[in-house]
């Protein structure tokens, strides 16, 4: 079903008064409600196919809308990054962190300071996520934290970065990715946010941000591809209603 605004002649059955919808982080007015059942796609039929039983995940190709069984393919588990993501993150991790134990943080900030300004829990200061993260670091006897983040506010890193490097009773070294100094792979600014993943991914312990699929994909590559025990991996705030 959806919600959404739309005039008279919009179909659907009108709402006794309008009402507030949010939509990822946005409110918006809904005044009238529309719900259909799916034309194509049946589970009935699709999990009656012998294929499909044990099948996990199945993709629907060439449909916007979801198809029917005739038009599903199976899809893996999980989804790898290319080669040579993996051989750079390698590569970054031996050379900056010398294969000490390292922490990993996605601080969420750019879009989200917009969206997700009026979720309680979600945006974080750098004095947040210095407060959250150092106990865990102290608790684990790690020394190194490396930062993945979109935000575009220089300051903001540095504060968090001399929130870390300044503790004098535990100083951390802190560490970002800089495709002019390290990249070897690197060919487009689009491979750069997976090299971030990849990195946060086989960190020894990450801090995500609630309600980032950024932060859910590091969370999935950690699961399958690490084994990462679930107590490695925490967000940085809890979303709070």
């Amino acid at each position: 079903s959806s919600s959404s605004k739309s005039n008279s002649n919009s179909g659907g059955v009108p709402l006794r008064a309008p009402c507030g919808v949010e939509l990822n982080g946005l409110m918006a007015i809904a005044t009238r409600v529309l719900c259909l059942p799916s034309r194509e796609f049946s589970p009935g039929t699709l999990l009656a196919h012998n294929r499909y039983k044990n099948v996990r995940a199945v993709a629907f190709v060439d449909a916007i809308e979801q198809a029917g069984a005739l038009g599903a393919g199976t899809m893996p588990d999980h989804m790898r990054f290319p080669r040579d993501i993996y051989l750079e993150v390698d590569a970054f991790v031996a050379g900056v962190m010398g294969g000490e134990p390292y922490a990993a943080i996605h601080w969420r900030r750019g879009d989200f300071m917009y969206i997700r300004s009026s979720r309680r829990g979600v945006l974080t200061t750098p004095a947040e996520v210095y407060a959250r993260v150092l106990p865990e670091l102290k608790a684990r006897q790690i020394a190194s934290v490396f930062l993945a983040t979109n935000t575009r506010e220089d300051a903001e890193v540095e504060e968090m970065r001399r929130l870390f490097a300044d503790d004098h009773a535990y100083p951390v070294a802190f560490h970002r990715y800089d495709p002019d100094v390290h990249a070897a792979v690197v060919h487009n600014h689009h491979q750069l946010p997976l090299i971030d993943m990849a990195v946060c991914a086989a960190a020894n312990v990450f801090f995500g941000t609630a309600t980032s699929l950024f932060t859910i994909t590091i969370m999935e590559e950690r699961s399958h591809l690490y084994d990462a025990d679930e107590s490695t991996t925490m967000l940085l705030s809890e979303e709070r209603n």
